[in-house]
């Protein structure tokens, strides 16, 4: 069965129960304990948050201008490379290495390596000021959208799948994967 792509959207009616409820319980919570407003949030976990008549701007400018000026690599020049790689492929890697530490802290790094995060720490400092924008108005809405290729691949007959959530017409979440299974 073929479903519309708005079959699953739901419009601000329960939205706004949710925060109807969530505002109760913040009154109950300021009653109940010792806490005080600190007005609108300016940083969080290294996340700079900045409000304009667009929207919600969240971006790490100041968290990537302190890892490179602890790194001592303010002067990098700029990161591009023609030997580019899939960056989904590369996340997977060093997800996985990180993991593997845990258990092998003797993992022999080299110089080669540290080298590699060089030119990450200047590709980083060509896009310090990409920030995400969480755009204001519209209707208040919960998308969620899925799809799946169906044993695209001729190599493995396996199938990607693949999710985005959007809140009010933004971006919030999105995976994409590659089936375990042969379909």
């Amino acid at each position: 069965m073929r479903l519309s792509p708005f079959a699953f959207r739901k419009k601000g009616g329960w939205l706004q129960m949710i925060l109807r409820r969530l505002n109760a319980l913040a009154k109950i919570y300021l009653e109940e304990f010792d806490i005080k407003s600190l007005g609108r949030l300016k940083y969080l976990l290294g996340i700079e948050v900045a409000y304009s008549k667009e929207g919600v701007f969240l971006s790490q400018h100041k968290y990537i201008l302190d890892l490179l000026q602890e790194t001592g690599k303010l002067d990098l020049g700029e990161g591009k490379d023609s030997n580019q790689v899939d960056k989904s492929s590369y996340q997977q890697l060093i997800g996985r290495l990180r993991y593997l530490n845990h258990t092998c802290p003797d993992i022999n790094l080299q110089e080669i390596h540290l080298q590699a995060t060089y030119q990450v720490l200047a590709y980083l400092k060509t896009i310090t000021r990409q920030d995400i924008l969480f755009k204001k108005g519209g209707k208040q809405s919960i998308e969620i959208y899925t799809d799946v290729d169906y044993a695209r691949s001729v190599i493995d007959r396996r199938s990607t799948s693949g999710y985005c959530t959007f809140d009010c017409r933004n971006l919030v979440t999105w995976r994409s994967k590659k089936q375990q299974v042969v379909a």
